[in-house]
């Protein structure tokens, strides 16, 4: 989580198998994005970043663990790139600006053995429609930062 928070792509992938497959629900009007080996995870947030800023929100509802797996489902708060919604077909009043989208998530997050991430199968759920969201321009004092630590 703290290289998705940074923004950090290359720290990401050193929590992430080789073998691992990220498939995200998204795809309202076809198949699921399938996201396969670090280059296709690479991809993923690489189309991540260029969307959203990567201080983002994820309230944690609920919470299920076993050996090899996490479940996380809540609700998720971000930070669209109004160049983004643009590309979209949204209008937007400012490209450069950030706008909030909000929507429900469940996540799978398997593991092996070795506790590296297997994938993520993302399902969302109901969101912020795309008009609402560009009438929700946000402040940049708005957007939370991350600071690792020390």
């Amino acid at each position: 989580m703290k290289g998705e928070a940074a923004g950090d792509i290359d720290r990401i992938l050193t929590t992430v198998s080789p073998k691992a497959v990220y498939i995200s629900y998204d795809n309202l009007v076809g198949p699921p994005r399938t996201f396969e080996g670090h280059e296709g995870i690479r991809q993923f947030y690489n189309q991540m970043l260029a969307a959203v800023s990567v201080n983002l929100e994820f309230f944690v509802e609920r919470l299920v663990v076993d050996d090899y797996c996490v479940v996380t489902e809540g609700v998720s708060k971000s930070a669209m790139r109004g160049a983004a919604l643009a590309a979209m077909g949204v209008q937007v009043d400012d490209p450069n600006a950030f706008y909030l989208a909000e929507g429900r998530n469940l996540v799978v997050w398997p593991f092996d053995k070795d506790l590296m991430i297997l994938g993520e199968n993302i399902f969302p759920a109901s969101g912020t429609a795309l008009a609402e969201v560009a009438r929700r321009k946000l402040r940049p004092e708005e957007i939370g930062t991350f600071e690792e630590a020390a």
